[in-house]
């Protein structure tokens, strides 16, 4: 089941605030000299794939590239910070509004979330199944 769709048992859908959860990186990564980050992404997770497979290949896991953005939002991740904390030095750091970076901010979770490279926490620390929907952002659609 994709992160996108997840809850703890007895919540309501949505009731966790995108702002108040706290992501923590579960992947290896590394920083390159121009400083944004590659993420090492194992290519095999299945028990027999790691067992007779992995050890067979030159290089087990692939390599993800984030950009300047999301190598920055990649380093926040530190399972203390807010995604609120994060989402407002992002854009002290790269201009602009905390509503749009929200949006970003929650569509790059979704994706690190479905494919098991952060753990997301709730306001109270401990890992949890929530659902990753942005706040009101308070944007009012331009016409």
């Amino acid at each position: 089941m994709s992160g996108t769709n997840r809850h703890r048992e007895g919540e309501k859908e949505g009731s966790l605030n995108l702002v108040e959860l706290r992501p923590s990186r579960t992947a290896r990564s590394t920083t390159g000299p121009d400083g944004t980050v590659v993420v090492f992404v194992p290519k095999f997770t299945g028990k027999l794939a790691l067992r007779w497979l992995v050890p067979l290949l030159a290089n087990p896991d692939m390599e993800l590239r984030l950009d300047e953005i999301g190598s920055f939002f990649w380093n926040q991740c530190d399972g203390r910070s807010t995604v609120g904390e994060i989402s407002s030095r992002m854009s002290d750091r790269f201009g602009g509004e905390t509503g749009p970076m929200l949006d970003r901010i929650s569509v790059f979770m979704r994706r690190l979330d479905e494919s098991k490279l952060i753990d997301i926490h709730g306001s109270s620390g401990p890992p949890e199944d929530v659902l990753l929907a942005a706040p009101d952002s308070g944007r009012r659609d331009s016409k």
